[in-house]
């Protein structure tokens, strides 16, 4: 299927305190995002807000019903895709079974088939309790029933499994058996054995709030137990910091969680929504993720190419991309030197992307691709590909680096024309990323001008000795744009020769089409030509500043 457009927009990056977007509980603030960021349906915020109405009046009536006063505080950020998963329908049996214990009630004259009756409920109860998802499902069972006989051992059953489950886990890690030096190496993020304990607590969240969709009150219910467990650490360890920030999305009809822990409210969070998924851990509160997006270039000036320019060749590289995508990034650590010098002399040295994934929109399928800029001094940005259908909100300097990333990211997936340097010491690169270790160093094709001439049977035509210019070496020049004298316009035969690309020619340009410099031009195979977006960019962006 055709991807239609990128997802992202600059305006989903938010600049205002990510406080003020969840809602205030009792005993948790939750949020919801705008859209689904992952899955395969659409979903937007809209469709579920009576899910999040319902559940802000449970809250008020319940939560004071619940023993949370010892609660850490903890965030639940959750994207509208889990809406979507196959246990929206809840428990159907547990529930049909609850619906059936409400009729019990034991009378003075106790008979033989009533105790029958009575043990036959008691061995469900201990049965349904032993499954962490069902948890929620009995304690709202038993505030909602406060007056029946077997709530005592119903309160007392679900203690006990609680309990259970979490001595059980903590037995396995004795994380207050760690030495100080474990403890060091246990808080940083590409320790084995802190991987391992995230994986398996978020398998048991996981769990624990399996059926929260299916009603906005079992989602309350949940959470209640949620907070319970992150509770154990209010005093376990100094390694273990002071806010938690649970998020959930789909993958493959799966609700996935994540726990975050931070000093402050994991702001990443919630200001990238978009990077829900696999990829929210690169956006850590971590100073060298300068995680501000294209705000931290917000005050820079340009005074290059003409803002029609970078539209002109970002809507092409980008309609390129939507039709024409047939490769994907590649599958090591890699990194790209950036060649033009308005960005290095701006820091920014060099991009690599860390997100490449189609999600379903409103209106199709759409692309959500992150790229990653090294600014020196271990700094980094990271930032989304916008369609230049939606640059408005953008700067000269935002756009200028926009066309130039998403005329990477063509070159890259649409025409495949890169390879790997494979030099002593050339993949060490300035990317270290806390998950990884070294960075492979990609050249690519346009920028080092390599010709993609099938030069089969071909004679090259030398120059005369006596001449007075050198002959060009046979290559490829790509098709770009030639600014022109003022108040001049490009002609009706240019105008053609760009048609035939599908490109637009900004006002105060013309088009030069592509060509061979130095050869025959018969002597080329176009249809084997491979075309270079950045090599376009670069041609026309050197022409206009001469």
């Amino acid at each position: 299927m055709t991807v239609l457009v990128f997802a992202s927009r600059y305006e989903n990056v938010l600049s205002t305190p990510p406080e003020e977007f969840y809602e205030k509980g009792l005993f948790f603030n939750f949020a919801i995002t705008s859209r689904n960021w992952t899955g395969e349906t659409y979903i937007g915020r809209e469709q579920v807000q009576s899910f999040i109405q319902s559940l802000v009046e449970h809250d008020k009536l319940l939560s004071p019903k619940m023993n949370t006063e010892d609660f850490i505080p903890f965030y639940y950020l959750m994207d509208t895709s889990v809406f979507a998963s196959n246990d929206t329908e809840g428990n159907l049996k547990l529930i049909e079974f609850l619906e059936d214990l409400d009729d019990f009630y034991e009378t003075e004259n106790e008979s033989v088939e009533l105790q029958k009756q009575k043990n036959k409920y008691i061995s469900k109860l201990r049965y349904f309790s032993s499954k962490p998802e069902n948890l929620g499902y009995l304690y709202r069972w038993t505030i909602m029933n406060e007056s029946h006989p077997f709530v005592p051992e119903l309160e007392e059953l679900i203690k006990q499994s609680f309990d259970s489950i979490q001595s059980a886990f903590h037995r396995k890690f004795s994380i207050h058996n760690l030495s100080e030096e474990e403890q060091e190496r246990f808080s940083r993020e590409d320790d084995k054995l802190a991987q391992l304990y995230s994986k398996k607590e978020e398998e048991i969240i996981s769990k624990l709030t399996k059926f929260s969709y299916s009603e906005p009150s079992l989602f309350l219910f949940n959470a209640y137990f949620v907070g319970k467990w992150i509770t154990f650490y209010k005093e376990a360890s100094t390694i273990f910091k002071s806010y938690f920030t649970v998020t959930q999305f789909l993958d493959k009809k799966k609700v996935i969680t994540d726990l975050y822990q931070g000093p402050t409210i994991h702001s990443g969070c919630y200001m990238y929504q978009e990077m829900m998924g696999n990829f929210m851990g690169l956006i850590s509160d971590d100073p060298k993720w300068a995680t501000a997006n294209f705000s931290i270039i917000e005050a820079m000036e340009y005074e290059g190419a003409h803002e029609e320019v970078l539209k002109s060749i970002g809507k092409w590289a980008a309609k390129k991309i939507y039709n024409n995508k047939r490769h994907k990034l590649p599958d090591k650590r890699w990194f790209v030197d950036v060649t033009w010098d308005y960005l290095k002399e701006a820091s920014i040295h060099q991009i690599t992307f860390i997100r490449d994934k189609e999600v379903m929109g409103p209106n199709g399928k759409e692309l959500i691709v992150y790229a990653k800029a090294n600014m020196g001094y271990g700094r980094y940005i990271i930032y989304p590909l916008i369609d230049p259908a939606n640059w408005s909100p953008l700067n000269a300097a935002q756009k200028a680096l926009m066309t130039y990333t998403l005329c990477l990211y063509h070159d890259i997936t649409v025409e495949n024309a890169f390879n790997f340097e494979n030099e002593a010491g050339s993949s060490q690169g300035p990317f270290i990323n806390p998950y990884t270790s070294r960075a492979q160093k990609m050249v690519l094709e346009g920028v080092k001008a390599k010709s993609k001439i099938n030069k089969v049977g071909q004679t090259l035509t030398q120059k005369s000795p006596h001449s007075k210019h050198k002959p060009h070496k046979e290559h490829w020049v790509t098709f770009h744009f030639r600014k022109l004298k003022e108040e001049s316009e490009a002609s009706p035969k240019a105008i053609e020769k760009a048609a035939k690309y599908d490109i637009e020619i900004p006002r105060g340009f013309t088009f030069i089409d592509s060509h061979v410099r130095g050869g025959d031009e018969n002597s080329i195979e176009v249809s084997k030509t491979k075309v270079s977006a950045l090599d376009m960019f670069t041609k026309t962006i050197g022409k206009e500043t001469v």
